[in-house]
């Protein structure tokens, strides 16, 4: 997959990504972290990172 360097935030407006995004993420989301939580969203995929503190 390669280095995305995503940053996911905190500020999920999208109650839908609550099924891919923890509670424990960065303050500030970049694009490329926009991006990698919506292909999760459509592959069903977790970023496992940010469930764990």
């Amino acid at each position: 997959m390669g280095d995305l360097n995503a940053r996911v935030g905190g500020n999920q407006q999208q109650p839908a990504s609550i099924n891919s995004v923890g509670p424990f993420t960065v303050d500030v989301e970049n694009e490329n972290g926009a991006r990698l939580v919506d292909w999760c969203e459509i592959n069903n995929i977790v970023v496992s990172n940010t469930f764990f503190q």
